[in-house]
């Protein structure tokens, strides 16, 4: 049997969604430098690198910022760029060879990318779920950075006064 209740968020995402409480949270936690992991060597070798890295480096540093990433975080990131990587890759390949294919005894199936690319996809939200970063978790996390209203010219026009 799996263990009960909600699965445990990270103490940073707590914060940024304003639940954190002292209390609540494990007194020896380890606490963690947001940093960036390094890539492994070989990580350019798989058909769907490119894709990888690319997305690698356009959502790791902004992780790093909101505190949610740091390097012992690497497997988990890797994961979550792999899962990307191939679910780009082979939504191409199936925009290019199509998404049936024709068995040996000629009745046509889903094709083996089409496959791959949904499993790819259901890797790609599980590592977003670990993350918090689905569409209804980043509904509840907040930057903590707090907006002068009065400098908001579209606040203003609702005052009814001019910008």
């Amino acid at each position: 049997m799996g263990l009960r209740g909600p699965k445990p968020k990270p103490t940073a995402l707590k914060k940024l969604e304003g639940t954190y409480r002292a209390d609540r949270e494990a007194p020896n936690a380890p606490e963690v430098e947001p940093g960036l992991p390094d890539l492994p060597e070989g990580w350019e070798d798989a058909p769907w690198s490119d894709h990888a890295t690319k997305e690698y480096w356009h959502i790791g540093p902004q992780l790093v910022r909101l505190g949610l990433l740091s390097e012992v975080d690497r497997a988990a990131f890797l994961s979550y760029c792999d899962y990307w990587g191939r679910w780009m890759y082979y939504r191409g390949q199936v925009a290019k060879h199509g998404d049936k294919q024709t068995t040996a005894g000629g009745f046509e199936s889903q094709s083996a990318d089409v496959q791959m690319m949904n499993k790819a996809q259901e890797g790609v939200k599980k590592c977003l779920a670990m993350f918090g970063l689905s569409p209804a978790d980043r509904t509840r996390v907040s930057s903590g950075i707090k907006q002068d209203q009065e400098e908001n010219p579209f606040k203003k026009l609702a005052k009814g006064k001019r910008a």
